[in-house]
């Protein structure tokens, strides 16, 4: 079995008869009649009632379907929610006495955490290009120095 391609010369492209075509008049769509699916749709449209409207949403609604557009007011009760919500903060579980809490509770500490977070990374990129032995004690003493350095402050 040859397929044909509409290039081919054997090609002939298949029609409904009677099914209505993109510029046929509405006459075409009714099949003489007048009283065709074209001319009543047409009808619904320009009728425009509101509660035919609301209640085909109830009904796509009640078969699982979703709108295409989304509830604004919905959005927006949803983003007044989130926004009025507590953020979160991990010093929230913090005790509220002792010397630890008030260290780690300070900005000071913070800031220097996050420095050493951050050499960490560029110490992990000078350890992967420059060590070339396979354990600690083989590598070279500036090698050793940066990973223990980084063991004690972690």
């Amino acid at each position: 079995s040859m397929a044909f391609s509409p290039r081919s010369p054997d090609y002939t492209p298949r029609t409904n008869e009677g099914s209505p075509r993109p510029g046929d008049s509405e006459q075409a769509c009714t099949n003489g009649n007048g009283s065709g699916l074209a001319k009543r749709a047409s009808a619904f449209l320009r009728q425009g009632n509101q509660a035919n409207r609301v209640s085909d949403d109830e009904d796509k609604a009640a078969a699982g379907m979703k709108p295409v557009f989304a509830d604004a007011e919905a959005m927006k009760a949803r983003m007044r929610e989130k926004m009025m919500a507590p953020q979160y903060d991990v010093m929230d579980y913090y005790k509220e006495k002792g010397l630890f809490q008030a260290i780690a509770r300070h900005r000071f500490f913070q800031s220097i955490t996050l420095a050493v977070i951050g050499s960490n990374a560029l110490w992990i990129w000078i350890d992967t290009d420059f060590n070339k032995s396979e354990t600690l004690p083989d590598a070279e003493w500036y090698i050793q120095l940066g990973e223990h350095v980084f063991c004690t402050l972690f």
